[in-house]
């Protein structure tokens, strides 16, 4: 198994509300169309909601807003998924994007091991 991780950040003037919205119904889209082309197994975003401190009254700011995960069952669905998005897919991806993200923030870490606890 193979996973991707993505992190992302909305775009100045942009509310939380709005980008989690665009990226449901319209950037995830995208994502899906070439995660199944390229085979992969899961494709998952973690949407990191601004919080509240308790010394104020306004939500803080997170350096990102989103985190997603993408699962692919070998390095061959792994490696075209990239060439596709990276390729034919590149201009659409980038224009879509540039309508509700920050461009110059997102960060990709193309593998990543977990390490999961057993807490029972």
């Amino acid at each position: 198994m193979i996973k991707a991780i993505a992190l992302g950040k909305r775009k100045p003037g942009t509310s939380f509300e709005a980008f989690v919205e665009y990226y449901k119904t319209r950037h995830s889209k995208l994502g899906e169309k070439v995660m199944k082309r390229a085979g992969a197994s899961r494709y998952i975003r973690h949407y990191v909601v601004p919080a509240v401190s308790g010394l104020h009254e306004e939500a803080a700011e997170s350096d990102f807003d989103v985190v997603t995960e993408f699962w692919f069952p070998d390095m061959a669905s792994f490696q075209e998924c990239f060439a596709i998005a990276g390729g034919e897919m590149r201009d659409e991806f980038a224009e879509d994007e540039a309508r509700f993200a920050d461009r110059s923030a997102i960060r990709l870490f193309l593998q990543v091991e977990e390490d999961e606890s057993d807490l029972s």
